[in-house]
């Protein structure tokens, strides 16, 4: 069957060459060498063995955003896939397409809650001040003259290790490290806090 569908993206380290032919979505991402062949070949109707197929039967939804270079696939609960296009025009187009010519079973518009937002860079925040009040208190507990070994299987002495190095760094040079990771957390969260952008959604059937 012939090509029904087909976009290129001309962008560097992205999926290039997106097709829909019947009923499978599939992308390319295309080296400088192979560039040209591959657009060649699609413009006359041929795909290679080299893509990828997303099959719309599998589907449970698609999502879009015109903030998100990835447009986001969802097979289940716990099954994603992304197809990665900057260029907000070309995933748009690709997501109208789907929503025009594929049987959904709704298309919703709505915004994201500022938890999702916020949730992944909240979460990095916590980890890293978590560490660094165990490395503190590791720090106090040597100025008052206790001492400390690591003990326990590999992994827990690993961890164990890590803490106490930082801990005998000091707590000046602690700081130095951490301080800039707390702040890149809180710019995550300032940043994902304002963005707020629509989620457009096409759902296909409930997960399960």
């Amino acid at each position: 069957m012939s090509i029904e569908k087909y976009w290129i993206n001309r962008k560097p380290k992205e999926h290039n060459f997106i097709l829909y032919q019947d009923a499978v979505l599939y992308r390319l991402k295309a080296t400088k060498v192979n560039f040209s062949r591959i657009e060649d070949q699609v413009e006359h109707g041929h795909r290679s063995d080299q893509f990828i197929g997303l099959p719309i039967s599998y589907l449970y939804s698609v999502e879009y955003r015109e903030d998100d270079p990835n447009l986001r696939f969802t097979y289940n609960k716990d099954s994603t896939d992304e197809i990665l296009i900057s260029d907000a025009v070309i995933r748009k187009e690709i997501y109208d397409y789907l929503q025009e010519h594929t049987d959904t079973l709704k298309s919703e518009v709505k915004r994201p809650s500022v938890l999702r937002r916020i949730k992944k860079p909240l979460i990095a925040l916590f980890v890293v001040m978590g560490i660094f009040a165990y490395v503190y208190s590791i720090i106090d507990g040597m100025s008052q003259g206790y001492e400390y070994e690591v003990r326990g299987r590999r992994g827990g002495a690993g961890l164990g290790g890590i803490i106490l190095v930082l801990a005998e760094l000091g707590l000046t040079t602690n700081l130095l490290i951490f301080t800039p990771l707390m702040f890149a957390a809180l710019f995550g969260i300032q940043r994902n806090y304002k963005n707020d952008s629509e989620i457009h959604r096409l759902t296909y059937k409930n997960p399960t």
